[in-house]
C-alpha cells in the first residue's frame, strides 16, 4: 500500500508543485463533550466514538506524508468561529520528493501573508 500510495503522490507532483490542506480534518471537540470514559456522541451518526476514533480521523492529512517520506509543512493559519468561540486551524503543505525548499518558501510566504490578516483581527 505505501508502494502505491508514493506513486500515486509522485504523479501527482509531476503536473503540480505543492498540495495545500487542512492540518486536521476535523474541527477538536470540546473536553466537555466526552464522558469520563473518553467517549463521545458522533454527531452524524448518534453512535458513541472515543477520543482515540477522533484522534485517528484527524490524522487523514498529516498521515500521508509519514508514509510517503514527502516533505511537509504545517503552520497555523487562523480561527474558525463556532458556536464556542473562536478555534484555531492550521494548514499544511507537502511538496514533491526532495522539494524541501519549495516546502519552506510556501510556507515564508503564507506566514507573512497571515500575519497581516491577524493584524486584522
Amino acid at each position: 500500500a505505501r508502494d502505491e500510495i508514493t506513486f500515486i503522490m509522485n504523479k501527482f507532483h509531476e503536473q503540480y508543485d505543492l498540495l495545500i490542506t487542512p492540518t486536521c480534518a476535523l474541527l477538536p471537540p470540546l473536553a466537555e463533550e466526552y464522558d469520563k470514559d473518553g467517549m463521545m456522541k458522533n454527531m452524524n451518526t448518534d453512535k458513541m466514538v472515543s477520543i482515540w476514533d477522533c484522534y485517528h480521523s484527524n490524522l487523514a492529512f498529516t498521515s500521508l506524508c509519514n508514509l510517503t517520506g514527502q516533505p511537509a509543512l504545517s503552520m497555523p493559519s487562523g480561527y474558525v468561529d463556532t458556536d464556542n468561540g473562536r478555534i484555531p486551524i492550521g494548514v499544511q503543505i507537502i511538496g514533491g520528493m526532495n522539494k524541501d525548499n519549495d516546502v519552506l518558501r510556501a510556507g515564508y510566504c503564507l506566514e507573512k501573508k497571515f500575519k497581516s490578516l491577524y493584524a486584522k483581527l
